[in-house]
């Protein structure tokens, strides 16, 4: 009779932490969401210039382990572009138009941008012959 006491109070207690360690992820949860909520709001439109190039990082052997597509403006800065709408415009000029976040880091502006609104491809023009 006591061992099923002692039975019933360990599974009684391991319900209880279970529980409690349950409501603390679920607070997680709840703070991360509201963290993005708040992302979300600072959600600005943003007009980049520049040319799509892809990024590939690979395994020892050679072979690509991620790739990922980046805008670099005339002066050199990339920029990551977010999935889809741009991986057909490789190698292009484009103008891009989407939602994203302006921040300053060390004297800099950065821009991070979080979704593709429209892709548009600048037309080299063509040099006047002399």
């Amino acid at each position: 009779m006591k061992k099923l006491c002692m039975i019933g109070l360990v599974a009684m207690a391991m319900t209880l932490t279970g529980a409690q360690a349950k409501d603390e992820a679920m607070g997680t949860a709840k703070q991360e969401k509201e963290a993005k909520t708040e992302q979300d709001a600072n959600l600005q439109e943003v007009t980049l210039t520049g040319t799509v190039e892809k990024v590939e990082k690979k395994k020892k052997d050679g072979s690509v382990m991620m790739a990922w597509f980046v805008l670099v403006d005339e002066a050199g800065k990339q920029i990551h572009l977010p999935k889809g709408k741009v991986d057909e415009f490789l190698g292009s000029k484009v103008r891009i138009t989407g939602m994203g976040i302006v921040s300053q880091k060390k004297g800099k502006e950065v821009v991070s941008l979080k979704s593709v609104i429209s892709v548009d491809k600048i037309e080299a023009t063509a040099t006047p012959a002399k």
